[in-house]
Order: C-alpha cells, then structure tokens, then sequence
C-alpha cells in the first residue's frame, strides 16, 4: 500500500515538472531562460527517481544551449555547467566530473571572485573529486584553499561553512598522515570555539575530548593526559563526576593515558 502511495507521489511529481517545462516552452519559447532552467528541473527530478542516464543527457543539452542562448559566463549557464558536474561525479564518471568541475572553478574565479559562495562550492567539489581520483595532494591543496577562504568571510567562528570545512580537512590530513597539520588544525578550531562559546559550552568538550584523542595517536602522551584531566575536571564541575560523560572521560583517562580514579578525582581541576 505505501509503496504504490510512493510510486504515485513519484509519478506526480515527475508529471508536474514535465508539464511544467511543456507550459514554459509553448508560451515562452524553448530557448527563453525559464524554459531552460524547467528542463534543468525535469532532469533533476529524474535524477531523484532514478532515471541517471536520461537526466544526464538533459542536462548535457541545457547546457549545450544555455552556452548557445544565455553565454559561456551567464549565471543559468554556471548553474547548468555545476549541475552536470556533479551528475558526472555521482554516476562514476570522476575522469569527465574533473574536466567540467575545473572549467567551473576557473569561470567562477574569474566571473564571481575568489571567495564567492558558489566559486568556495566549486572548489570543494573539485576536492573531492581529485579525492575519489587518488589525487589526494591537489584535494587538499583545494581544501585549504576553502577554509582559507571561509576563514576571510565568516562573520562568526562557529559558522557552519567554517566548521565543516575545517572538519573536512582534518579528516583529509588524518587520511594522508599529515598528523602534525592536523593537529595544529584541531587546536586552532578549538581555540576559536573557547573565544566564542566560552570554556564551559558542551561543544567545547567534545572538542576538547577529541584533541586529547589526536594527542593520543600523535604519540604526545603527555599532552594528552594533561587535557584528559582537564577535561574530567571541568565536566565534573559542570555536569557532575556520577554523569556519564564524566565516567567515561575518567574511563578513557586511566585507559588510555595510564592514569588512575584518584588521580583524575584530584588532580583534575577546572578550566585553567
């Protein structure tokens, strides 16, 4: 019952944005930018459905004639350049997703600016691109030109472009070794977060938590045990020792750094 419910809303929606591309072409004509932008519509709902091939040759065609009609550079002609990208990345095709994900970096750079939010998109579309190609060297370099460049427009620390970015990256040097950058990137993240939260925000503690870990694996035990019980003593202050977020940083702490109960119980003061 449900799947034939799914099936109707599928073929609904479908239906709806064909017909709407029909209404466009007949009052609009086929080469008005709304009646390309509904075509673009089209091939995205068949995406959505399933239907790879046929969205992507759709979308191959949109752009073909918004390059024609619109230029090389209109903003229609951008949107449909990206949109077939990224087709190209999700159905395997990293070789042919690469060539078209360059040319939309490159024109955005030039039209839009360094910084724009749809040239940052573009970049780190190409990143991971070269990631899913072993190109992992140019992904990175790609990579900290993004959080270079959230780093100048965001207003806030926490700003999610921001955070994900720099997410993304230490994820990236942990992947290829590069444990010291990844560290560094880590602490500076950290640190912003203290700025703008204040040491006591739960945020903070993960945070906190998970550079302890890095120190861990980097083989800076002595750093990592110093943060570990800086951590078990603020949560013990904040939320409480019985807490089971306390219990399990005091777990970790005689676990992992060698320590033990007491001297988490004592040593483990509060922010310093």
């Amino acid at each position: 019952m449900d799947g034939d419910g799914t099936a109707k809303r599928t073929y609904e929606t479908v239906t709806v944005d064909e017909e709407m591309h029909q209404q466009k072409e007949k009052t609009l004509g086929p080469e008005h930018p709304e009646t390309l932008a509904a075509r673009g519509d089209v091939a995205f709902t068949y995406w959505s459905n399933g239907r790879f091939d046929e969205a992507i040759e759709i979308e191959e065609e949109v752009l073909a004639d918004s390059e024609r009609i619109l230029g090389p550079d209109a903003p229609g002609t951008l949107v449909a350049r990206s949109n077939l990208a990224s087709s190209y990345s999700s159905a395997g095709r990293t070789d042919e997703a690469i060539t078209l994900e360059q040319q939309v970096l490159a024109d955005s750079e030039r039209v839009l600016g360094p910084d724009h939010e749809t040239t940052v998109t573009a970049r780190a579309n190409l990143a991971m691109s070269y990631w899913a190609a072993d190109r992992r060297e140019e992904a990175i370099a790609l990579q900290e030109e993004v959080v270079a460049s959230a780093e100048r427009v965001a207003r806030i620390d926490d700003d999610d472009d921001l955070v994900t970015a720099r997410d993304q990256l230490v994820e990236s040097y942990w992947a290829q070794g590069m444990t010291e950058k990844a560290i560094e990137l880590e602490e500076t993240a950290l640190a912003a977060m203290e700025d703008l939260e204040g040491p006591d925000d739960l945020a903070v503690m993960d945070a906190r938590a998970t550079l302890a870990s890095s120190y861990r694996m980097a083989g800076r035990a002595d750093e990592a045990k110093a943060l570990q019980k800086r951590l078990i003593g603020d949560l013990s202050r904040i939320i409480g020792p019985n807490h089971p977020a306390t219990v399990a940083a005091v777990r970790t702490f005689i676990n992992s750094d060698g320590g033990t109960a007491e001297a988490a119980a004592v040593d483990g003061g509060g922010s310093a």
